[in-house]
C-alpha cells in the first residue's frame, strides 16, 4: 500500500508567487547605502549595494551581517574571506531578527569563509535574478557548507553554484518552506551536495549534483562525515544501509535531538559521480517525494531508502542505474 502523501499544490503556489518578487533596484526610491568594507552590520532597513570587491581578514567576524527587517542588499562584486580552515565567520549573515530580507547577486563570488552565506531569518531571498535575467551566483572554497539555512522559513534560493565546500554545498537545519531552483548546481563538496535534516516542506528544481565527497543528497538526521562531524565510515559490502557492494557509502547513525524530514519534493535533475550514494532517505523520514530524477555513475546506489520499502516516500518517474530498495523506479 503507497503511503499517503500530503499535496503540494500550496508549497508550489508559493513558488509561483516567489518568483514575482522584483529586484531590489526596482523596489527602492531613495538612494543605496554602498558598503565599502568587510565587518558591516546593517542595523537599519534599507537598500544596500556592494559595487567593489570586498576581502576579509578576520577569521571570527562576518563580511555582511543583516540584522534587521526589510533590508535590500545588492551584491555587485565578489566577498572574499581568510580562506583557511579555521575560519567561522560568514559571507553573508541574515540573523533570525531579519525577516523579510533580500538578497541579489548578479554573477559574484562569496567565498574563503567558514559559511559562504547563513541565512536564520524567515521570508529571505537569496537571488542572482533581476528582473527577466538570470545571473548565477557562487558560492566556492568556504571551510564548512556553502549555504546553511537554519532554523528559518519561506526562503528562495535562485540561480546557485556552490562548489568545493568543506561541508555541505546546501545545508537545511530546521528549515521549512524552502524553494531551490533556477538550474542549482552542487559539485565537488567535500561533505553532500544537499543535506536536509529535520526540515519539511521544502522543494527543490532542476538540480545538478555531481562529485560530492559524502554522496549527492542525504534527507535524513544523522551527522555527514568529515571534520567536525566525526570520520567518514564507508564500507564496500552488501548488507550497509546505502551500499550494495557496487561502491562505498556513508553510515547514517540517527541522532535522538533531531526530528524527522517530511514532505520534502525533488523534482527534475541529475546525480552523477557523487563519492556515496546518490540520494538517500534517512529511516524514520518519511512522506518525501522524488520524482523526473536521474542518477549514474554513482560510487554508491543511485538511490536508497533506508526505510526499507516504498510506502514511506514517494519515487516516481525516475531513472536510477542502481536502487535499493528495488521497489524505487
Amino acid at each position: 500500500m503507497k503511503a499517503k502523501l500530503v499535496p503540494h499544490l500550496g508549497l508550489l503556489f508559493l513558488g509561483l508567487a516567489l518568483s514575482a518578487t522584483p529586484a531590489a533596484a526596482q523596489l527602492q526610491s531613495t538612494p543605496p547605502t554602498n558598503i565599502t568594507s568587510c565587518g558591516t552590520v546593517i542595523k537599519t532597513p534599507g537598500y544596500y549595494v556592494v559595487r567593489q570587491d570586498l576581502q576579509s581578514t578576520s577569521k571570527t567576524v562576518d563580511c555582511i551581517q543583516i540584522a534587521v527587517p526589510s533590508v535590500d542588499l545588492d551584491l555587485g562584486a565578489n566577498l572574499t574571506g581568510p580562506g583557511t580552515d579555521d575560519v567561522s565567520a560568514a559571507g553573508i549573515s541574515v540573523l533570525n531578527s531579519a525577516k523579510g530580507v533580500q538578497v541579489f547577486l548578479g554573477n559574484v563570488t562569496v567565498q574563503g569563509f567558514g559559511i559562504g552565506i547563513k541565512v536564520a531569518g524567515s521570508g529571505v531571498t537569496i537571488s542572482g535574478r533581476a528582473g527577466n535575467s538570470e545571473f548565477p551566483f557562487t558560492v566556492q572554497n568556504n571551510a564548512a557548507q556553502g549555504i546553511l539555512i537554519s532554523n528559518a522559513s519561506t526562503v528562495l534560493i535562485d540561480g546557485l553554484i556552490s562548489e568545493n565546500n568543506g561541508g555541505a554545498g546546501l545545508e537545511l537545519s530546521g528549515a521549512s518552506g524552502v524553494i531551490v531552483r533556477g538550474s542549482p548546481a552542487l559539485t565537488s563538496n567535500g561533505k553532500y551536495g544537499v543535506w536536509v535534516h529535520s526540515s519539511s516542506g521544502n522543494q527543490f528544481f532542476d538540480f545538478t549534483i555531481a562529485g560530492n565527497q559524502g554522496g549527492g543528497i542525504y534527507v535524513g538526521e544523522s551527522s555527514p562525515a568529515g571534520p567536525g562531524h566525526g570520520p567518514l565510515q564507508r564500507l564496500d559490502a552488501p548488507g550497509n544501509p546505502g551500499g550494495t557492494g557496487l561502491g562505498p557509502a556513508p553510515i547514517h547513525i540517527r541522532t535522538s535531538n533531531n526530528g524527522s524530514s517530511q514532505n520534502n519534493v525533488f523534482f527534475g535533475g541529475a546525480l552523477e559521480f557523487n563519492l556515496g550514494v546518490g540520494i538517500t532517505i534517512g529511516q524514520g523520514d518519511d512522506f518525501n517525494v522524488v520524482n523526473y530524477v536521474s542518477g549514474s555513475n554513482d560510487e554508491g546506489d543511485d538511490a536508497v531508502d533506508l526505510n526499507g520499502d516504498c510506502t514511506h516516500n514517494s519515487w516516481q518517474f525516475n531513472n536510477f542505474t542502481t536502487v535499493s530498495p528495488a521497489c524505487i523506479q
